[in-house]
């Protein structure tokens, strides 16, 4: 099969796995992850440790990150995505928050900022209490003021 025979078959649905000999093209790569992020399984290791790759990959499912290698896995750029995407507070890697441009790409994001705040330590929100302080307005504006399931708020 010929690159542009690959190109032409995963484009139509064809698995990489099926397009054997092509897992670390990365053209013929992100061409079929468009098609289904699912293909990532079957791209080559270097492939896997590529940002942007791995950027498409999770870009259409946060899942896509397991089949990542450890490195994308961890990458500030690459789990800021998936959280975009899934909004799921377990894409959010609570080392990483003490990185302040990290910490405020994900609170741009737009979801759960009152539970990423809470993951803050004191430290963390008094360093950087200036920069997230619209995402903490942002956040106690999103709290039901009901204080009797027992919620407190922090004081900064």
């Amino acid at each position: 099969m010929t690159h542009d025979e690959a190109l032409r078959k995963v484009r139509s649905g064809l698995s990489l796995k099926e397009a054997k000999g092509f897992e670390d093209d990365a053209q013929v790569v992100k061409e079929a992850i468009k098609v289904d992020w699912k293909n990532i399984k079957f791209a080559s290791d270097r492939l896997k440790d590529d940002r942007s790759v791995a950027l498409l990959a999770v870009g259409q499912s946060e899942n896509a990150l397991k089949q990542l290698s450890e490195r994308m896995q961890n990458d500030p750029e690459v789990l800021v995505k998936a959280f975009s995407v899934s909004h799921k507070l377990a894409m959010v890697n609570s080392q990483l928050l003490s990185e302040k441009d990290y910490l405020i790409k994900i609170l741009k994001v737009g979801s759960s900022e009152h539970k990423i705040i809470e993951l803050l330590s004191d430290e963390l929100l008094e360093a950087y209490a200036v920069d997230i302080y619209p995402f903490i307005e942002k956040a106690l504006n999103k709290i039901n003021y009901d204080y009797s399931d027992g919620f407190t708020v922090r004081a900064l």
